[in-house]
């Protein structure tokens, strides 16, 4: 369960989300994300490997991030002629396999 109290984030004064007893951070602004949490993290046994995978997986999960967000503006949103092209495409081609089958 996520827990918020109001005006604590030192960075963006947004609320601070804590899940369970787990360590704070800011849904708004992502402060204090990367911290280890023992309580969120899969026990393996070994503390010094447990905070080691999570600071490379939060890198990890980073570097995809950034290359997602600087991809990002190069999409282009599709005006709504193509999407009510394929509407219609879609329709007919069902429309075909349906006559297809019914004639069989």
């Amino acid at each position: 369960m996520i827990f918020y109290t109001a005006g604590g984030c030192p960075h963006c004064s947004s609320e601070i989300a804590r899940a369970g007893n787990g360590e704070p951070w800011c849904p708004s602004c992502l402060w204090n994300l990367s911290a280890y949490d023992p309580e969120a993290a899969p026990p393996f046994g070994w503390k010094w490997f447990e905070e080691l995978s999570h600071r490379l997986a939060y890198r990890l999960d980073q570097s995809q991030y950034e290359r997602f967000r600087t991809k990002l503006p190069s999409i282009r949103p599709q005006g709504p002629g193509r999407t009510w092209l394929r509407a219609v495409s879609v329709v007919l081609w069902l429309a075909a396999l349906a006559s297809a089958l019914l004639a069989g």
